[in-house]
């Protein structure tokens, strides 16, 4: 599938969910979260936040200030001391605010890692690699929890 036909069916796939008979208070999804602030930023942390109950995610997600993307790294670790979400603890939470943030701050977009390594091999779990390596680069910052959210599979040999 070529790069233009998977953007077609997920900009399809996007506007029939994102219509108000899908995305509300009584049938929760974190896009709902995530098409508030319209960011791949806030996109991201919104997907890697949901598995388990959406009621619960859509929840945890509005406790969270996105604006923090765009805070100082110790005002983004001082807002997030009391929360967590099943396996992210406050530094896990904090550490991919503060991976975002410095991505933003270098004006690093997720499609600029994505996208070269996925047009090359034509494959989306490399592009996907290649993003998680990268977000890897940017923050030294290890956790079992952080690694949850962000897994990193090494390349396929076969």
């Amino acid at each position: 599938m070529t790069f233009e036909t998977v953007s077609k069916l997920l900009e399809e796939e996007s506007i029939k969910r994102n219509s108000t008979l899908e995305l509300t208070e009584k049938r929760p999804d974190p896009l709902m979260i995530a098409s508030v602030y319209g960011d791949e930023f806030s996109a991201l942390i919104c997907a890697l936040f949901a598995y388990g109950n959406a009621k619960a995610i859509v929840g945890f997600l509005e406790s969270l200030d996105f604006t923090l993307l765009d805070a100082s790294e110790a005002k983004i670790h001082d807002a997030f001391v009391h929360h967590y979400y099943r396996f992210q603890n406050a530094d896990d939470i904090a550490a991919l605010f503060v991976t975002l943030h410095r991505l933003k701050k270098k004006h690093i977009s997720l499609e600029s890692l994505f996208l070269p390594t996925y047009l090359q091999s034509g494959n989306v779990m490399d592009g996907l690699r290649s993003l998680i390596s990268s977000l890897y680069a940017i923050n030294p910052y290890r956790s079992q929890g952080y690694h949850v959210f962000i897994r990193y599979n090494s390349p396929r040999t076969s």
